[in-house]
């Protein structure tokens, strides 16, 4: 280090001037006498080049004589050396912005390339304008070149069954408010031709200004396969509500004398379970279930069926066999719901003195519970071969007593709500 280096470097650190009238003499620089001597250097000035943001460096100046620097010289030095900082940081700046320029433009190029690549419709918006669209959009939308969007709203592209949908997403988006990222909508071709389109969208700043990029997708064969599926989906649950509808007709040729049971119990466990708040999918699987929950009777002579005095202990253990019976003949039907276990179940107490499995509480399906309430019910307000028709107060006593014990207390205040209302009727 000689006495210039240290001269600077005492600068930066002080961020002053620092001046050296003669090395020879000065205690703090006489140690470097031999090599300034060997330069010709006997004073020094060093002087600070700040600029705006940091130092641009010391400017440092040598001399053969002495004390030449005084209060003129170092004032025109400092002069010199705020120029010489000012024209290095206009260097700087104007290299960081070409370098700037350059990376923006590769970016962009890279941008165009995956842009107009893309086998995706996309198109850049701003103000709900066209602004950039790839070679797919303009395909997708029957146009030949950019020239004939340029410029454009881009709501001249939307059918007018959903224009004023898709210009309230464009608003919130352009105010930087939240919008669905995908939606559906309807494209409108440059024939006139509408079609079904899915599109994701998303902004981004691009100069100080919000631009809204989308990317478009045609799914006019995607909705024609999800409507021939509804179809299908319809004809199929029409076919199977048919065949459900023939397995009770089956059971009600068998035992005439309740003709229309299964039904009005359906409507009251169907009542119930709306009544307890439970989801359409169950409700449905005890719809179903109430329809053929005594399908089992199916397997049991018609004279016990319809035999009209007290059936004796063998006869009413074959009776007690509907349920295993009905589980058996519906358990290998692929049912959404638990249709052959809810059959099994209904007549399962909660106290465990059911049958056929003597089951209790919680272990028997909530769908077999309200089924069992139905059914009580049911059976009680209407005539049998054997007793006249009981009448529903006798039921609500019924299930009220048996209430925790027989049957689901949820399941009783529902029931016993349902046919207090005015107007009920099985009918």
């Amino acid at each position: 280090m000689g006495p210039g280096r240290m001269a600077a470097d005492r600068a930066v650190q002080s961020q002053k001037s620092v001046i050296v009238g003669d090395v020879r003499t000065d205690p703090a620089f006489i140690s470097w006498k031999e090599t300034a001597a060997k330069y010709g250097v006997v004073s020094v000035a060093a002087i600070p080049m700040p600029t705006k943001k940091d130092w641009a460096g010391v400017l440092t100046v040598y001399s053969d004589k002495a004390g030449i620097f005084g209060p003129e010289e170092i004032q025109l030095l400092t002069e010199l050396a705020g120029e010489l900082a000012y024209a290095l940081e206009a260097l700087q700046d104007e290299a960081a912005r070409r370098q700037a320029e350059e990376a923006l433009q590769e970016s962009e190029m890279k941008f165009r390339n995956v842009f107009q690549n893309s086998r995706d419709p996309i198109v850049v918006s701003r103000n709900s304008n066209h602004v950039f669209e790839n070679q797919a959009y303009l395909r997708l939308y029957g146009y030949d070149t950019p020239e004939e969007l340029a410029g454009r709203p881009v709501l001249d592209l939307v059918a007018a069954s959903v224009r004023d949908q898709m210009a309230a997403y464009i608003r919130l988006r352009s105010a930087g408010e939240p919008a669905p990222a995908f939606y559906e909508s309807r494209g409108l071709r440059k024939d006139g031709s509408e079609f079904d389109s899915e599109i994701q969208a998303s902004t981004f700043d691009l100069h100080g200004q919000i631009h809204i990029l989308a990317i478009i997708r045609d799914i006019t064969e995607r909705k024609k396969s999800e409507e021939r599926l509804r179809q299908s989906f319809r004809e199929l649950r029409e076919a199977f509500q048919s065949a459900i509808r023939a397995l009770s007709s089956a059971i009600e040729m068998r035992d005439p004398y309740t003709s229309g049971h299964q039904e009005r119990v359906t409507r009251l466990a169907v009542a119930i379970g709306r009544e307890m708040g439970l989801d359409s999918d169950k409700v449905e699987g005890i719809r179903i279930a109430g329809m053929v929950h005594d399908i089992g009777k199916l397997s049991i002579p018609a004279e016990i069926l319809s035999k009209p005095t007290k059936l004796s202990p063998v006869e009413y253990s074959l009776i007690q066999s509907h349920s295993l019976a009905g589980f058996t003949i519906l358990e290998n039907i692929p049912f959404p719901w638990p249709i052959a276990q809810i059959v099994l179940q209904h007549h399962e107490r909660m106290d465990g003195s059911g049958y056929p499995n003597k089951l209790t509480g919680e272990a028997i399906l909530i769908e077999a519970r309200i089924l069992a309430v139905a059914d009580v019910v049911e059976a009680m307000s209407s005539h049998r071969p054997y007793r006249p028709a009981l009448g529903p107060h006798a039921a609500i006593d019924e299930i009220r007593k048996g209430k925790g014990a027989f049957y689901d207390p949820a399941v009783v205040d529902a029931c016993i709500r349902i046919i207090s209302r005015p107007g009920f009727s099985f009918n």
